[in-house]
C-alpha cells in the first residue's frame, strides 16, 4: 500500500529534472522580474494603518533623502548573487526581506495592492527550501564553490550595482525602448522597453553565473536544490490561486459558481469608477457589447466564469509536469490578458510568474534537457 502510494504522489506531483543551464536561466528571469516590478522611488513619509513588519517597526527611513537609491542598488547586488546561485540560504532570506518591506510600507496607508505578494511568497518558499536542504545537512545540496570565486563574484555584483545606480540617476532602465524609439506606437515601445529591458538583465547577470561556473556542475546549485526550486515556485504560485478559489467560495458561501454571472454587473461598475476617477471620455458611455450580451445570457456567462476558476483550481495538479504546466500557464495567462481587456484589471505580476516558471521550463528543458544517472536523486 505505501509503495503504491508513493507512486501515486510521484506520478501526481513529480519532481522534474533540471539542468544547470535552465536552472540559472529560471533564476535570471526570476532577478529580472523582481528587479522590473521593484520600485525606483520611496516617497511615503508616514504608515498610519501599519501591516505585517511596520506593527513593530518604522519603515519610513526607506523615504529618507538618499536612503532608497541605495537601498534598490543593493537590492539588485542581491539578486546578481541570486542568480548566480551563490550562498542561497543566507542569499534569499535577505532577498525576501529587502523585497517585503518597501511593500509592507506602501500598504500601510490604509489600502492593499495585491501585486506583490505571489512575488514575496514566492522568494519566502525558496528560502524555507533552500535552509532546510543546508540545515538538514544533505550531501547532495552542497555543491562548493572556491572562496577565492565567490569573493569574485560579490566584487562583481557591487561593482554592477553601482554602475547601475549611476545609470539610472541618468534614464530609467524600465524605459530603454521609449529613449530609442520615441516617435514608435506606445504599444510597441512598451514591448521594446520589456525586451531590452530583459535582455539588458540577462547579460548583466550571466557574468556572475559564468564566473561561479553556473553553466556547469561545479560551484553550481546541486541537481536537488535545482528541481525542488523549480517545484516549490510552482507550489507557490499554484497555491496562491488555490487560495483565491477557495475565498472566493468561502465568501460567498458557497454561491459563487452559481451567482459568477453577477460578475458582468462589476465590469460595468469598473468602467464607472474608471470614468469618474479620471474623467477620461473613452469610458463615459455605455458598456461594451460583449459585456451587455454576458448580462443577456446569464447561463453562459456563469460557464465562462466557472471555467476560470476551475482553471485556478487545477493548476496545483501541474506541479512538476512541463507539458501539463506549460497549457495551464499559457491559458491563465490568456485568462488574465482578458480580464485585462474586458474589466481594465491587470495582475502583471501573476503573469511574470506563470511565465517563468510555468511556460518557461517546458521550453528550456527541450532545449537543455537533463541527463539523469541512475545514482542521482532527483526524486523525493
Amino acid at each position: 500500500m505505501k509503495m503504491m502510494l508513493a507512486r501515486f504522489w510521484d506520478g501526481l506531483f513529480p519532481i522534474p529534472a533540471v539542468s544547470a543551464r535552465e536552472a540559472f536561466l529560471l533564476r535570471a528571469l526570476l532577478a529580472t522580474a523582481l528587479y522590473w516590478f521593484f520600485p525606483t522611488s520611496m516617497q511615503i513619509h508616514a504608515q498610519p494603518e501599519p501591516v505585517g513588519l511596520a506593527h513593530g517597526f518604522d519603515l519610513t527611513w526607506l523615504s529618507a533623502p538618499g536612503i532608497f537609491p541605495v537601498y534598490r542598488a543593493g537590492f539588485l547586488g542581491l539578486l546578481i548573487f541570486y542568480s548566480a546561485g551563490m550562498a542561497l540560504p543566507l542569499t534569499l532570506p535577505l532577498l525576501t526581506l529587502a523585497h517585503i518591506l518597501p511593500a509592507t510600507l506602501h500598504n500601510s496607508q490604509g489600502f492593499t495592492y495585491h501585486g506583490n505578494q505571489i512575488m514575496s511568497l514566492t522568494l519566502m518558499g525558496l528560502s524555507v527550501m533552500t535552509a532546510w536542504f543546508a540545515l538538514a545537512g544533505k550531501r547532495e545540496s552542497r555543491v562548493r564553490a572556491s572562496a577565492s570565486r565567490s569573493l569574485l563574484v560579490l566584487a562583481v555584483a557591487i561593482g554592477t550595482a553601482s554602475v547601475m545606480w549611476k545609470l539610472e540617476k541618468t534614464f530609467s532602465l524600465n524605459l530603454l525602448g521609449t529613449y530609442l524609439w520615441p516617435s514608435g506606437p506606445a504599444l510597441a515601445a512598451g514591448w521594446c522597453n520589456v525586451g531590452l529591458f530583459i535582455a539588458t538583465m540577462l547579460c548583466i547577470l550571466s557574468g556572475p553565473a559564468a564566473i561561479t561556473k553556473a553553466w556547469t556542475e561545479r560551484g553550481a546549485p546541486s541537481p536537488i536544490v535545482r528541481s525542488w526550486s523549480l517545484v516549490t515556485a510552482q507550489f507557490v504560485v499554484g497555491s496562491a490561486y488555490l487560495i483565491s478559489v477557495f475565498s472566493k467560495m468561502i465568501r460567498s458561501d458557497g454561491q459563487w459558481l452559481v451567482n459568477s454571472y453577477y460578475v458582468a454587473l462589476d465590469f460595468v461598475k469598473t468602467q464607472r469608477q474608471t470614468y469618474y476617477s479620471g474623467l477620461d471620455p473613452q469610458f463615459a458611455g455605455d458598456p461594451p457589447g460583449y459585456i451587455v450580451m454576458m448580462m443577456q445570457h446569464p447561463f453562459f456567462t456563469a460557464l465562462f466564469f466557472d471555467a476560470g476558476v476551475a482553471l485556478e483550481a487545477g493548476l496545483i495538479f501541474a506541479v512538476g509536469n512541463r507539458r501539463w504546466g506549460f497549457a495551464f500557464g499559457i491559458t491563465l495567462i490568456f485568462m488574465h490578458v482578458t480580464i485585462a481587456k474586458i474589466m481594465n484589471l491587470f495582475f502583471p505580476t501573476h503573469v511574470a510568474m506563470l511565465a517563468i516558471f510555468w511556460v518557461a521550463p517546458l521550453l528550456l528543458g527541450r532545449l537543455w534537457p537533463e541527463t539523469i544517472a541512475p545514482d542521482r536523486p532527483h526524486r523525493r
